[in-house]
């Protein structure tokens, strides 16, 4: 078959599962054909053998069960980098990408001080972060998932990001503060869907679980790191983290109850509804 006759063919099987499914086709082609997507555009007649011709409708099929993009194809751009992607961690998001320039503006000037990654998976965040600041500041990348923080090695590698140190840990249980000199951030983007949330099938049945959900609410884990820094008495600069935007109101309530004499900010997504905090 032809590239034109392939992506016709694949995009009208996919049209009732994906609202992008011409380009969902393209992009599963160009994996497969381990070219461009300009080479698609230039060689609409070329004929593909029948063996690459089997792999693409055999992932086209996976599309056709909702399986994400990056899922199919390993891997997914996130702040201008392209990750190494598995079902053992979540699909970097682009609105996450606020709290990776928030961080990236703190470090901006400074050449000393301490960056912490709370639920790292991929490594998206601390990478992104680690290749726009300087490389003296000591950043540790933080996951409970052994295959996560596997896969977050693979993807420093591949990107050349040699400052960060990868540790298993659930939250800050295993981590220890002996310089409290250095101003330290912790950037925390947690599971924080309730276990009654409906979520999208290609969500749902793909994406991992312990990343995604957090007790009835979606907040026993934030609720225990802010705790766990409050009775450590944990000397942290500035704390960013992630939630969903109906959470916004009790975030500002306990914050105020954990960090009665911080100042606590909330920022907006790039659809303008509340997606992020600041504590410092």
């Amino acid at each position: 078959m032809k590239i034109n006759q392939l992506l016709k063919k694949a995009t009208k099987k996919i049209a009732h599962i994906s609202p992008t499914s011409q380009l969902d086709s393209e992009i599963i082609l160009t994996q497969v054909l381990k070219k461009n997507h300009s080479f698609l555009l230039a060689h609409p007649e070329k004929i593909v053998s029948k063996k690459k011709v089997d792999k693409f409708f055999s992932l086209i099929k996976k599309r056709e069960l909702s399986e994400p993009i990056a899922y199919i194809i390993g891997k997914k751009e996130f702040f201008g980098l392209n990750f190494l992607i598995n079902k053992n961690v979540l699909i970097p998001r682009e609105e996450t990408e606020i709290l990776v320039k928030k961080v990236i503006n703190f470090f901006k000037h400074k050449k000393k001080g301490a960056l912490i990654d709370l639920g790292t998976g991929s490594g998206a965040i601390a990478i992104s972060i680690a290749k726009h600041i300087a490389s003296s500041i000591d950043i540790k990348a933080i996951d409970i998932c052994k295959k996560a923080l596997n896969l977050a090695q693979k993807n420093a590698h591949n990107l050349a990001t040699k400052n960060i140190n990868f540790l298993q840990s659930d939250l800050l249980q295993n981590i220890s503060f002996q310089n409290k000199s250095l101003p330290l951030v912790i950037v925390a983007n947690l599971p924080y869907i309730g276990q009654n949330e409906v979520l999208e099938k290609s969500v749902l049945n793909f994406e991992p679980s312990k990343a995604l959900f957090a007790g009835e609410k979606g907040l026993d884990l934030y609720d225990r790191l802010f705790e766990d820094l409050s009775k450590r008495k944990i000397n942290f600069t500035k704390l960013f983290f992630e939630f969903a935007p109906e959470q916004k109101n009790y975030f500002q309530k306990i914050l105020k109850q954990f960090f009665p004499n911080r100042n606590i900010s909330f920022f907006k997504d790039l659809s303008g509804r509340f997606r992020g905090g600041e504590i410092e």
